[in-house]
């Protein structure tokens, strides 16, 4: 047992991204669980995602609203993290990026959860793509300007990726009403605090430094 336990901390820690890494993992063990076991998966579902009307007596569920997605989210919702998290967490560190992460969730759910209270509106939230909106901006602040290919076939850079990501976040949850929009897109102004301009973190990056020596020292051993 322990021997696999080192096995999947190598593997966390192999690019330096383990809290991208273990997020994309969590979200595909969630989905896995509510498709293959229907019982549990309702339950799970229901206890995870995040129903304003009910938040005080679920409060956890302001963070895990985002574990709660279907097939297409978890696919091309691991595959985004995957890009821009990554990028992150080699920039920042792990830890840095693990908080950020956290409060970007928390911060998006807390603002549903007091939208829907007020407006008297049990719309469900789920779904990793609301953090994922203050995640991709603030990888865009890190170089507005890089290119990517959308959808493998048009360059867009990465401040209008993260412009088109918005877009659609705000529609999804403003056709609901607009301050549920407004809502969605909250993780913006997280990632535009001191932490999200791209700044490299010394202790983050340092840490991710001696880990990387280590294991090149245990490959020289």
């Amino acid at each position: 047992m322990q021997q696999y336990l080192a096995e999947f901390k190598r593997f966390l820690y192999r690019e330096l991204i383990p809290v991208t890494k273990g997020t994309i993992i969590l979200n595909i063990a969630v989905f896995l669980v509510t498709l293959f076991t229907p019982i549990v998966g309702v339950q799970a579902e229901g206890w995870l995602w995040l129903n304003p009307l009910n938040v005080l007596g679920y409060p956890w569920t302001i963070l895990t609203y985002a574990l709660v997605n279907d097939l297409l989210s978890v696919i091309f919702g691991a595959l985004w993290l995957w890009l821009v998290g990554a990028g992150l967490e080699r920039m920042w560190g792990s830890t840095r990026y693990g908080w950020f992460l956290v409060m970007v969730t928390g911060v998006t759910g807390l603002a549903m959860a007091i939208i829907g209270f007020w407006l008297k509106v049990a719309v469900p939230v789920f779904g990793i793509w609301l953090p994922l909106v203050g995640v991709t901006w603030a990888w865009a602040r890190l170089d507005p300007h890089r290119e990517l290919l959308f959808w493998g076939i048009v360059p867009v850079k990465a401040r209008w990726l993260a412009w088109i990501h918005t877009v659609l976040v705000f529609a999804t949850y403003a056709r609901i009403h607009i301050l549920f929009g407004i809502a969605g897109i909250i993780g913006i102004f997280l990632a535009n605090l001191n932490w999200g301009k791209g700044r490299r973190s010394t202790r983050g990056v340092g840490d991710n430094s001696k880990r990387l020596r280590r294991s090149r020292l245990r490959v020289i051993k």
